[in-house]
């Protein structure tokens, strides 16, 4: 017999083929707070954390935008406030910033996570969103293209955001037809991606830590310029102390009486 845990309703049943299983009871409190939430997907594709700095910079500092996976977040007031109300009071400002909201349910319980893909032989005559969302079918449902994909400032690798279920690291060929000749596309995940990260979490991160090293790199320079300044500075004031010893010297050397006003 299993001996239940401390604090945790929980019970045992018996399935077919003697098949043991967990049962556990969620508790009210929980279920009260998770039914008053609120369930959104980020229109822009930018990870929870830049969503949350633009409530805070709009002044919704008791709202609290708390990732899902992927491009879904959860919302809830840190004040016991009603989000409901706070969404019928600023609807436009939500609704720049998500889509599909609705109250929480058990079927948002479904796992994605976001996954940076590079698509290596796109020809440039389909370097087009709409052929890079054909190739993101194959693995996951596309989300955007970078910045430099869709400016085509580089034509070696397209560069696209996916939402997948998939925990492993993406990297999959597909062929298809572009004007009648077959043409085979390779989508590879970016390398330095763990197993099941998401990107929609990671590119927050990856920025930050970008942000961090520009700032040391600046102050290091910045160091070596006042070093430099400094050492400059000092030959300045030797080189004039010796400039007024010679003149002293000078003025002993030369008698007075040639010495014209």
């Amino acid at each position: 017999m299993v001996e239940p845990v401390e604090g945790v309703k929980t019970a045992l049943i018996v399935q077919p083929k003697q098949r043991y299983l967990p049962l556990y009871r969620s508790i009210p409190e929980d279920q009260s707070w998770a039914n008053a939430g609120m369930v959104a997907s980020v229109i822009s594709g930018d990870s929870s954390l830049h969503i949350q700095q633009q409530f805070d910079d709009a002044g919704f500092n008791n709202v609290i935008v708390t990732p899902m996976g992927s491009d879904r977040a959860f919302l809830h007031c840190s004040n016991k406030a009603d989000i409901w109300q706070v969404f019928n009071d600023a609807i436009d400002f939500f609704g720049m910033l998500f889509a599909n909201v609705h109250k929480w349910t058990l079927n948002d319980i479904q796992y994605e996570r976001g996954a940076w893909l590079r698509l290596y032989g796109t020809p440039a005559h389909a370097w087009n969103e709409m052929f890079s969302k054909l190739c993101a079918t194959t693995c996951g449902r596309f989300i955007k293209a970078d910045e430099c994909t869709v400016d085509k400032g580089r034509l070696d690798f397209a560069r696209i955001l996916i939402l997948t279920s998939s925990l492993e690291i993406v990297n999959n060929s597909t062929e298809l037809l572009i004007d009648g000749i077959r043409h085979t596309i390779k989508l590879v995940e970016e390398w330095g991606s763990s197993l099941g990260e998401d990107a929609f979490l990671s590119e927050e991160e990856v920025e930050a830590r970008s942000e961090q090293s520009v700032d040391r790199n600046f102050v290091h320079d910045m160091e070596e310029v006042q070093g430099e300044v400094n050492e400059l500075v000092n030959d300045l004031e030797k080189a004039w102390d010796h400039t007024y010893i010679d003149a002293d010297v000078i003025m002993h050397k030369v008698p007075k009486e040639n010495i014209t006003h």
